[in-house]
């Protein structure tokens, strides 16, 4: 299992419900994706707990890239 979160949603963010899916399932790959990102962000995301960080659009390819070292 893994999850794939949105930066910007409503009524919570993307970093919110990743903080709240480790207290729920610590082990659980979360990777957030966003069409706003910055450096900040990704780094308050990985200090969060997220497996991985990609800025939309993204292509398969990295996407893939990510599936699989989730379900690794």
């Amino acid at each position: 299992h893994f999850a794939f979160y949105d930066l910007k949603m409503q009524p919570i963010d993307g970093i919110q419900l990743l903080k709240e899916t480790r207290q729920i399932a610590p082990e659980l790959p979360v990777t957030l994706m966003t069409a706003h990102g910055s450096i900040d962000s990704a780094v308050e995301a990985m200090k969060a707990g997220a497996f991985d960080y990609l800025q939309k659009p993204f292509d398969l390819n990295a996407l893939a890239v990510a599936v699989r070292g989730a379900l690794n």
